[in-house]
């Protein structure tokens, strides 16, 4: 707060209502400076829990010059807090098609060579936790044959030793972990799939599906969140 009251910009643009919006909010009432807050989602379902959180994401707005949104669903539940709508505009976060592109792999990496082996490849990727759903993808795969499909996740989390164990228990040749992608190494990665799954519970917006369109692969996710605004 003390750097925020201190800093000479005239505006900021700052994410996520809760921190940065809120200590925003209490520094402009002592700058009196502008702000913009972009909200991800997380924003509506804690305001929807708790009173307090409802009260101060109304007066984070409504302080705010514009705020943005990166999905229409978040739109959609910030008007059941009679929040002023001319306020908020959908402004969904981009990504770099330079990167992420239509790639024909003339040849696989080695290090995936021998796991793809001529399958068809399915992947995901993201951060291994509970709401992802990555045990009902891994799940699936107990039906299909390990001959002709392979499943690549790629993530690291707290949920990633019960996921191996799932997988060991299920017997499960086909599915293999990658741990961590890199920024550097996401493109590639997405480019070895044939398809991109993301099961999740809850996604604001899904980055990752935007970025795995882009690259030309069909998507199969969950109808939750920013997902249905993703795949049409």
């Amino acid at each position: 707060l003390k750097n925020l009251v201190e800093s000479e910009e005239d505006l900021l643009h700052v994410h996520w209502a809760f921190p940065m919006g809120f200590l925003s909010y209490l520094s402009g009432k002592i700058t009196k400076r502008k702000i913009i807050v972009t909200l991800h989602g997380l924003e509506t379902t804690l305001a929807e829990k708790n009173a307090l959180f409802q009260k101060y994401l109304i007066k984070i707005i409504d302080n705010s010059v514009l705020t943005t949104v990166v999905a229409q669903h978040i739109v959609n539940d910030l008007k059941r807090f009679k929040i002023n709508e001319n306020k908020i505009v959908r402004l969904p976060i981009g990504i770099n098609t330079e990167v992420f592109r239509r790639t024909k792999i003339d040849k696989i990496p080695k290090q995936f060579k021998d796991i793809i082996d001529g399958r068809i490849v399915v992947g995901s990727l993201g951060s291994l936790i509970s709401h992802k759903q990555i045990d009902l993808l891994i799940k699936s795969f107990s039906g299909l044959n390990s001959n002709n499909f392979v499943l690549l996740i790629g993530g690291d989390g707290p949920e990633k030793e019960k996921l191996i164990k799932l997988t060991n228990s299920l017997e499960l040749d086909n599915v293999k972990f990658l741990g961590k992608i890199s920024p550097a190494n996401t493109a590639l990665f997405l480019s070895l799939l044939d398809i991109f799954v993301l099961p999740s519970i809850y996604e604001a917006m899904g980055m990752v599906l935007v970025e795995a369109m882009a690259c030309g692969k069909p998507l199969i996710g969950s109808k939750v969140g920013g997902i249905p605004e993703v795949i049409e």
